[in-house]
């Protein structure tokens, strides 16, 4: 063996031994709750203790205002919208302006839907830390997998949080909704994210033809529901049918209807008792 194909060797070696050391530190971190990757937006390491979290002062109110409008009914755009016309930087580009040698593998440097939507499922927000969420494929390797989220290392009230456990749960519903706000009129259509499909159990997708279709005496856009998989074209899903819009809506309207007429007295109800 010549002396570079030693070199190579050991090389390897080295860089093998390093990772195994690394992950073993790793997950002895993650038993005991500390926090070893950086900082998520909202916070900084405390200069005390590089494991533990603190509220930035410079973006902590940022964090509470985007969960503030997502909760009150502002769609993941329309925020990302209001930031970006505000000058507020995003995440990237604040640590970039903090830390000149950041790098990520985030190039955009403004606000995004998905960029807040990462936000508003982070339980660092509520004082948790959870970590083990993905793993190098390889030391070779910079590729990460990800790891399901039952599987997660979670830790409760590991530092202060920044919104309140009241707000967080207000957020829930929406964001587990797969709903989506049209980009339009920025407004999720009332029954999305509550219609599943017969055949696999996934959730209609709503969409708006050019098409139109007279309402009331109006001519209004012809929406309709669909199975997810038969718009993307899996063919996983035999269920091809579409169903208007208009006509769920009359459906659901006349089945409340019906259910007041059941266990409600008509004659008894009005406004003032409402």
């Amino acid at each position: 063996m010549d002396n570079s194909s030693l070199r190579g060797f050991f090389n390897e070696w080295y860089v093998r031994d390093i990772s195994k050391k690394e992950k073993a530190a790793n997950e002895i971190l993650r038993k005991q709750g500390k926090y070893y990757r950086s900082a998520p937006y909202g916070y900084i390491k405390d200069p005390k203790d590089k494991h533990h979290l603190i509220p930035d002062p410079n973006t902590k109110d940022i964090v509470l205002r985007i969960f503030e409008s997502y909760v009150g009914g502002m769609s993941l755009a329309k925020i990302a919208e209001m930031l970006n016309a505000e000058g507020i930087p995003s995440p990237t580009a604040y640590k970039k302006n903090i830390y000149p040698n950041y790098k990520s593998v985030y190039t955009d440097d403004v606000w995004s839907s998905d960029g807040i939507r990462t936000m508003l499922k982070n339980e660092a927000y509520i004082g948790n830390t959870t970590l083990g969420r993905s793993y190098k494929v390889s030391y070779r390797s910079k590729k990460k997998a990800t790891i399901p989220k039952e599987q997660w290392v979670r830790h409760e009230g590991t530092h202060e949080p920044l919104i309140s456990r009241d707000l967080w749960e207000m957020s829930r519903p929406r964001i587990k909704c797969p709903a989506r706000a049209s980009s339009t009129t920025q407004e999720i259509p009332p029954l999305s994210g509550k219609l599943v499909c017969g055949c696999c159990g996934k959730y209609l997708v709503h969409r708006i033809t050019g098409r139109k279709r007279k309402c009331d005496g109006e001519y209004v856009k012809y929406g309709y529901y669909r199975c997810p998989d038969v718009i993307k074209g899996k063919g996983t899903c035999e269920n091809t049918r579409q169903i208007s819009y208009l006509t769920l809506e009359k459906a659901v309207i006349e089945a409340i209807n019906n259910a007041i007429k059941a266990y409600c007295d008509e004659d008894k109800i009005s406004i003032e008792n409402l």
